[in-house]
């Protein structure tokens, strides 16, 4: 498939918290590719990527939207997700559900929309945990995939967005987005449609990288100590197409604004760390622990 073209679109406040463009910082520059550790010996097209003072919500303006969709996701299962994503197990994606559960008063058969079903990993961790579920799914290749290992029906696994899903309201009893909220280029459109869908008291659960990973912040000063202005933070224009990044704030200041729900549990991950002398591991492992700067950021919502 050729290299994704892409149109530009000024993005003049958050989306998430609607402050203007001028109540947020300016981190830095991302390129069109991996920057490795050496990013002043690269070319290519790269944005500016700021930070909202007001909810911490990170993104790009311009924000590079790909002219088609499909050129980022409509291609084999197999060239988007890399061995490690592949080899992710039914019990590591079913991690969240015991919380999950405890959090919703869990019933066997309760509705679960599992969005962005991907291969359907996802989809399967769900069913065994008992719930009878749903997924939708904008890619025709990765959905194929999904109704060949999840065995569900086409009905099951709708072609196509949250946003032009076609469910009543008030649904379900549980709306996941596992790694996915943070490649939609209008997550707060789409937070909206997806609570919309939930029953009063009904959860929304995803997992989305977080804004302030410490590893990244050191990557970030490490740029600037090597003089120049690019920064880690986001991949609007390469796999894995990270348009986004959040902290709790974020959904605070999103649920001060709609009212929509409220915070009920959130954990922030540490996950493996890279880019650091192994040395450090065990020292910045706790760290990240003890001060939540961890790399992923687990949030749980209660529809009100």
């Amino acid at each position: 498939m050729d290299a994704p073209s892409y149109v530009f679109r000024d993005v003049d406040h958050c989306e998430m918290c609607l402050a203007p463009l001028d109540q947020s910082r300016i981190l830095g520059l991302r390129l069109n590719q991996s920057q490795g550790l050496r990013p002043r010996n690269k070319s290519g097209v790269a944005v500016t990527v700021h930070r909202c003072n007001v909810c911490d919500f990170v993104y790009a303006s311009p924000e590079p939207q790909p002219a088609h969709l499909n050129q980022h996701y409509d291609i084999p299962f197999d060239e988007y997700f890399n061995e490690n994503q592949l080899a992710f197990s039914i019990d590591f994606i079913s991690r969240p559900y015991p919380k999950t559960k405890e959090l919703m008063n869990f019933q066997d058969g309760m509705k679960a929309l599992d969005v962005g079903t991907g291969i359907g990993k996802g989809f399967i961790a769900l069913e065994r945990a008992g719930f009878d579920t749903w997924g939708v799914e904008p890619s025709p290749s990765f959905r194929s995939k999904a109704l060949e290992l999840t065995g569900a029906s086409e009905e099951r696994i709708a072609l196509s967005s949250i946003e032009e899903a076609k469910f009543p309201e008030k649904f379900f009893d549980l709306v996941t987005f596992g790694a996915v909220f943070e490649h939609l280029y209008g997550p707060a459109t789409a937070l909206e449609r997806s609570m919309r869908l939930l029953r009063p008291g009904g959860i929304w659960y995803a997992e989305v990288p977080s804004a302030n990973w410490l590893t990244g912040r050191m990557i970030n000063a490490y740029f600037r100590m090597i003089g120049t202005s690019f920064v880690s933070n986001l991949s609007p224009m390469h796999s894995p197409f990270h348009i986004h990044e959040f902290t709790l704030k974020t959904f605070e200041k999103y649920a001060e604004r709609t009212g929509l729900f409220e915070i009920c549990h959130y954990w922030y991950e540490v996950c493996p760390i890279r880019n650091a002398p192994r040395i450090l591991h065990p020292f910045m492992h706790k760290l990240m622990e003890q001060t939540n700067t961890g790399l992923q950021l687990h949030v749980w919502l209660r529809r009100i």
